[in-house]
């Protein structure tokens, strides 16, 4: 019994997330079905706007591989983001000091430290100064640099 589309969709899907392509022939010895029927699947997939086809199979789009902003980001898992940001703050100690990378997670790190006056945090991300420059009772470095506006939080 051959698989339904519904259940080779979320193979080939997962495949082309791992490889950034499937192969037409590969697929069908994989599901034990027709080039033609994978060709079909394939068709599908590209209308859905799920990935491009090309010659003998098809390839991840490349809107697909693009970062999101960080606004939508800092949407993503936010709970756990929360989680990780108490937990990496608790862990700092008396005058230390910590280097914050641009981050949404880090940003949820410096939002956790903002009581913290005996640590010095060092970032070159616009979000973590921001916050810092809002509430944070310790010692900031900004080390500058290139900025990109699509990477900075929009204001409400």
């Amino acid at each position: 019994m051959s698989l339904t589309y519904e259940e080779r969709r979320e193979t080939i899907l997962a495949q082309v997330d791992i490889d950034g392509k499937v192969q037409v022939h590969a697929l069908a010895t994989l599901f034990n079905v027709s080039t033609e029927t994978i060709r079909r699947d394939l068709d599908r997939l590209e209308k859905e706007g799920r990935l491009r086809k090309v010659y003998g199979g098809a390839v991840r789009i490349r809107s697909e591989m693009i970062e999101p902003t960080f606004l939508k980001r800092s949407q993503m898992h936010q709970s756990e983001k929360q989680v990780i940001g108490k937990l990496a703050a608790s862990l700092v100690e008396y005058g230390e000091t910590v280097i914050l990378d641009n981050g949404t997670t880090t940003l949820e790190i410096m939002r956790h430290l903002k009581d913290r006056a005996d640590v010095t945090v060092i970032t070159n991300a616009v979000p973590i100064l921001t916050c810092a420059l809002e509430e944070f009772q310790g010692k900031i470095i900004f080390a500058g640099g290139e900025v990109n506006p699509s990477y900075q939080p929009q204001r409400a």
